[in-house]
């Protein structure tokens, strides 16, 4: 986000949910995406630069704009909950979807509903099986910049970054991981401190010692800890966070199940992936919340739960808990040490 204000002029915008506006802005530098609240004067802004669209999110909300292309007229954007007709004005796009939503999709139509072609540019994906969430085509090539894009509507996105991705001998791909957090003697030392300075009780499931799966904010204000125990996890939220169903929401979408990835190449894996996490989003925009009674540090307290198959999340008053299985009956502080 930028500060940047000054000769900022709206091309389209819209209302977004708990008194925000958001905007598709242009100045002398090209075109920003804002937001903003309603009382407010100023726009928190990222530059669009060369890219389709861009997103920014809010309390249970994502919006997404930037520029129509030529001979569009018609902007429709890819969300959890479905696609959503964009609002278009000045050559400029934006759509508000009821979810959080971390990598958009939007195709273009012209005038008579046809879709805004852009045509090939790289190598071929043979090997893809899942459909382009945009267009729904089933045509994919290899970009520049380690992305994949659709040949028909140019939606795009970056590969994950991939480890151990050697092809055995009998034919099938190792299971290939995305590389994610990996903690270093030095980051499990700012782990620990960050255990250590939370303003405020840090919770951990009944069980075995809890590890740190995660933790954020500076020497000086510890924003949350996350504790796991067994397939428990218990975020620890200090400061102001989202509204509880929203939390676990947002949760529940990024849990994973222990699915065999298939045997194809990376580009085909990157979008075999990216489409999981998308059934993962709708499956949690969808379904319905419910209430769960967990006990903390021996008070009962009523916990939003959103539940996808096997996995679920549940939060209160700045404590998420999430996993699979059984939920548990209660919580404690954790002040110990961690693996």
């Amino acid at each position: 986000m930028s500060g940047h204000q000054y000769g900022m002029e709206p091309l389209v915008q819209l209302p977004a949910p708990g008194g925000f506006v958001v905007a598709v802005l242009r100045d002398e530098l090209g075109l920003w995406l804002g937001s903003r609240r309603d009382s407010a004067e100023s726009y928190g802004a990222t530059l669009i630069e060369e890219r389709r669209a861009v997103a920014t999110s809010g309390p249970g909300w994502t919006a997404v704009g930037g520029p129509l292309p030529d001979r569009a007229d018609r902007a429709v954007v890819r969300g959890p909950g479905g696609p959503v007709d964009a609002e278009t004005a000045n050559g400029a796009f934006i759509a508000v979807l009821a979810a959080n939503e971390a990598g958009p999709a939007v195709r273009f139509e012209d005038d008579d509903g046809l879709l805004v072609r852009d045509p090939p540019r790289g190598e071929s994906i043979a090997d893809a099986t899942d459909r382009c969430p945009a267009c729904t085509a089933l045509d994919w090539e290899r970009a520049v910049e380690d992305c994949v894009r659709c040949r028909a509507c140019g939606h795009t996105f970056r590969m994950p970054l991939f480890y151990g991705g050697q092809a055995s001998t009998h034919g099938r791909w190792q299971h290939v991981q995305p590389d994610g957090l990996r903690f270093t003697r030095t980051l499990a030392d700012q782990a620990a401190d960050a255990l250590r300075k939370a303003p405020g009780p840090v919770y951990a499931a009944p069980g075995s010692k809890p590890e740190i799966r995660g933790f954020g904010g500076s020497d000086d204000a510890i924003s949350h800890v996350k504790l796991a125990t067994g397939d428990i996890e218990v975020d620890t939220r200090f400061g102001t966070h989202e509204l509880p169903e929203d939390s676990a929401r947002a949760a529940v979408a990024q849990l994973t199940t222990d699915v065999a990835w298939p045997a194809r190449s990376q580009p085909a894996i990157a979008i075999w992936l990216d489409a999981r996490r998308r059934e993962r989003e709708e499956a949690s925009a969808n379904a319905r919340p419910s209430a769960v009674e967990i006990t903390v540090d021996g008070r009962p307290r009523i916990f939003t739960m959103i539940t996808v198959g096997h996995t679920w999340a549940a939060a209160c008053d700045g404590i998420l808990v999430s996993g699979s299985g059984d939920v548990p009956p209660a919580l404690h502080a954790y002040s110990g040490s961690t693996s």
